[in-house]
């Protein structure tokens, strides 16, 4: 088996297609995800924030239920 026949099903960095391609900013809003779960909105916002993470991006995936 060839290890280059399969480095197509490989193409997204992580194991499901990402809607993001800034990989960096995605792994970002899912730390940010598991803080709001783990220590409250408040805390989470305020990781994004100092993350760069811009605010409409931040509000959306606080405030909006998860797909």
């Amino acid at each position: 088996m060839s290890i280059t026949s399969n480095t197509a099903a490989f193409h997204y960095p992580c194991a499901m297609p990402c809607a993001r391609k800034d990989v960096l900013t995605a792994q970002k809003i899912d730390v940010g995800l598991i803080f709001q779960a783990m220590l409250g909105t408040i805390f989470a916002a305020e990781y994004l924030r100092q993350n760069g993470i811009p605010l409409e991006t931040a509000l959306r995936v606080l405030t909006l239920s998860r797909r």
